[in-house]
């Protein structure tokens, strides 16, 4: 009777294991398959590759050409410092992910592409007050001038001048390279005012070469900002106060990008950041979603509002004639673009159109 017993309690430990393995399988296979569609928007629409720059992870420049190009205006104070045709700026002044340490730091200066033994010239006359090794700037120089400034010469392959010397605005000064903490040849460039850091920029007389690959009606126009205002206040957006409203046209303009299409994105993205909201004031500092979200990425909304005008400009190209737009700039025709939606472009044309006959 004991044997029958123990033969009769094993059947039933086989049937309750049966049990649980079938049981199990159907939950294992749900699982997998939901993992595996959780994954799918990343794999076909590119996830965050869009925003990065292949060398420099800068989020204000272009992923295919590396950088983006500038011309100069001829209303620079400064002689530029080095000796190329093409003028592309790699990674610009202000807040960036660090290539080499991948942080968020400030960026005080601009890094200017060329080739390692490229001439460097000096930007204005004045007095060499420091030519060596220092550290994440490799090989510098440092030249005081009048009034307070200092230009900075760094990552250089070769110094030419020594240490307390006066060079003249256009010397030659020495040869570009990759020293210090570098991703490769550029000068990074960088002019100080009283040991503050300014955007170089302004001095050299530098402005963005944009692409023309928008369709007019995308292009910057000057809006009614008090109109706009008053729109954004009765959906009781924080977007209508300062420096939100602002920092958007500003970034608009320089990038020749229709304001009210900027303003469509917020819409779609943040319902335009109503006030009464938990966290309004951190979203309104970026209310694109650049760099996946506000939550994960949070300077303030100059800087997210240069990278979503930006990168309209960078997902406009290539785009065929016959191809809505704000549909090549969502999906790029399958290659990934600014929202893992299909549909996002459906909105944002919905609250352009809405904004452009309100206002």
């Amino acid at each position: 009777m004991e044997i029958i017993f123990l033969g009769a309690k094993s059947k039933l430990k086989r049937k309750i294991l049966l049990w649980c393995i079938g049981a199990g399988l159907p939950v294992l296979l749900f699982l997998s398959v939901l993992f595996i569609a959780c994954l799918m928007p990343l794999l076909i629409f590119g996830g965050e590759d869009i925003y990065k720059s292949p060398v420099t992870y800068d989020q204000y420049y272009g992923a295919e050409s590396g950088g983006a190009a500038f011309k100069l205006s001829g209303k620079g104070e400064y002689f530029f410092p080095v000796d190329t045709e093409k003028i592309i700026i790699d990674s610009g002044f202000g807040m960036r992910m660090h290539p080499i340490l991948k942080t968020l730091k400030m960026h005080t200066g601009i890094d200017i592409d060329c080739e390692t033994g490229t001439i460097i010239y000096a930007a204005e006359s004045g007095t060499v007050s420091f030519a060596g090794e220092s550290g994440g700037y490799g090989n510098l120089i440092k030249i005081t001038h009048q009034n307070g400034y200092v230009t900075y010469y760094a990552h250089l392959s070769k110094i030419l001048v020594p240490e307390s010397s006066i060079v003249d605005r256009g010397q030659v000064i020495a040869y570009a390279g990759s020293t210090g903490l570098s991703t490769g040849p550029h000068l990074h460039f960088e002019v100080r005012k009283n040991n503050e850091p300014v955007d170089p920029s302004t001095y050299l007389g530098l402005v963005r070469d944009i692409p023309d690959v928008l369709p007019d009606d995308l292009k910057y126009i000057e809006i009614n900002t008090d109109n706009l205002k008053k729109w954004l206040n009765a959906r009781n957006s924080i977007l209508a106060d300062e420096p939100y409203t602002s920092g958007i046209v500003n970034a608009a303009k320089e990038y020749n990008v229709n304001p009210i299409l900027l303003f469509a994105i917020t819409g779609q993205e943040q319902s335009f950041v109503p006030r009464t909201g938990k966290n309004a004031v951190k979203i309104a500092n970026n209310p694109f979603n650049v760099y996946h979200s506000w939550y994960e990425y949070n300077t303030n909304v100059n800087d997210s509002a240069k990278i979503a005008a930006n990168t309209i400009i960078k997902l406009s190209k290539g785009r065929p004639e016959s191809v809505n737009p704000l549909a090549w700039i969502n999906l790029r025709g399958g290659a990934g673009g600014y929202a893992e939606d299909p549909n996002w472009w459906v909105g944002v044309s919905m609250i352009f159109q809405k904004i452009k006959s309100s206002i």
